[in-house]
């Protein structure tokens, strides 16, 4: 939820297609792809000029900086220069007068990257900013032209490059050099640049993805880029109908049951311990289900008797209603990305080991 101020300066922005400095404006955001499809594209336009760039976990942040004042708005749109003063300090000292960053703050504990929910989590808890890597990637602001989002991100990038960042770190961040990091790029104009540089974007730690820009993309306010393109693993994605449904017992004993049709003779069965409409990590365990008519039960909330399939109880009654159902595709490296009327969005499954026997969803 963008914050009320914000988002009235981000509306006036975006329909004048211009930048205000020292105002937040809405995110150009980069449109989800498989790998092979934007290849696919890429060949078809004959190979354009293209950047390719790490996806980035972490907290979006905007960062507008003049000579004697500097703003560090977040992906809601507050201000939050008073929460990272060091890293505000850094951009400050960057030399150039007056500029408009985009950049994703990552977390790194023990030389690993955090996920998305660790670092939320972070700044809402009192937390120390040493552990914070700004990925600086986009400059929309300098002091000669102003407001520059409508030139070719090949001008920008060329702009971004000759402010010489310290650093430009692929994997972990060297923090002895400071907290700023120009995100490392490489130039793409043909098929053998792809093969031969795309590999180290995807291999390098954290393995998030990457991010591939037009170098004729041009920046805009109105959501998503069809010139910008988020690719999260090389791996071809598959789609399948999944359900959730509540599996609830007369005492009050309950879990949700997530049933995906991925193969030929059997359903999936992830056992739920919580309700993951609710909760970003949720612990469940996996099974699998060879009644593939267990997708359509609980359209309307039925009941299962006791010592029957699904109620394995001697004296007790269980119901099961279904909580929601759509597609949902899974990755080779089984990354969850679901597309519910309820449950939306990309989720990762870890465990301890590979013999354990309880699993975790996390919501990316």
């Amino acid at each position: 939820m963008i914050n009320k101020e914000s988002k009235k300066a981000a509306e006036i922005i975006r329909q004048s297609d211009r930048i205000i400095f020292g105002k937040f404006f809405y995110p150009l955001k980069s449109t989800e792809k498989e790998y092979e499809n934007v290849i696919k594209h890429l060949k078809e336009s004959k190979f354009p000029e293209c950047y390719v760039q790490k996806r980035y976990n972490g907290e979006y942040i905007q960062v507008h900086k003049s000579r004697d004042t500097i703003k560090i708005f977040n992906s809601e749109g507050i201000d939050i220069v008073d929460k990272i003063p060091k890293i505000s300090k850094e951009f400050s000292d960057i030399g150039i007068k007056e500029a408009i960053f985009e950049a994703n703050l990552e977390l790194w504990l023990d030389g690993k990257c955090q996920d998305n929910i660790t670092t939320k989590k972070w700044f809402k808890d009192s937390f120390e900013e040493s552990n914070l890597i700004a990925h600086i990637f986009d400059i929309l602001w300098v002091p000669e032209k102003e407001d520059i989002h409508n030139l070719p991100y090949k001008e920008r990038y060329k702009t971004l490059y000759e402010l010489d960042i310290k650093q430009s770190e692929m994997s972990v961040p060297n923090f002895d050099k400071g907290h700023l990091n120009f995100a490392p790029t490489a130039f793409l104009a043909s098929e053998r640049d792809i093969n031969k540089s795309i590999d180290s974007f995807f291999e390098s730690a954290p393995q998030s993805g990457i991010i591939l820009k037009l170098a004729s993309m041009k920046y805009h306010f109105n959501g998503n880029s069809n010139e910008m393109f988020e690719i999260r693993s090389k791996e071809a994605i598959k789609d399948f109908n999944f359900v959730l449904q509540h599996h609830f017992w007369k005492n009050k004993t309950s879990h949700y049951d997530l049933l995906i049709d991925c193969n030929e003779s059997e359903l999936l069965h992830y056992i739920l311990e919580r309700n993951p409409l609710e909760e970003s990590e949720v612990t469940f365990t996996e099974k699998t289900l060879k009644d593939k008519s267990w997708m359509q039960r609980g359209k309307i909330v039925e009941s299962i008797e006791p010592k029957t399939p699904g109620n394995n109880t001697d004296n007790i009654k269980a119901w099961i209603g279904i909580v929601d159902s759509g597609k949902v595709s899974i990755s080779e490296g089984k990354e969850f990305n679901f597309n519910g009327k309820l449950l939306k969005g990309v989720w990762k499954v870890s465990k301890e080991s590979e013999d354990a026997t309880l699993c975790t969803f996390k919501k990316d």
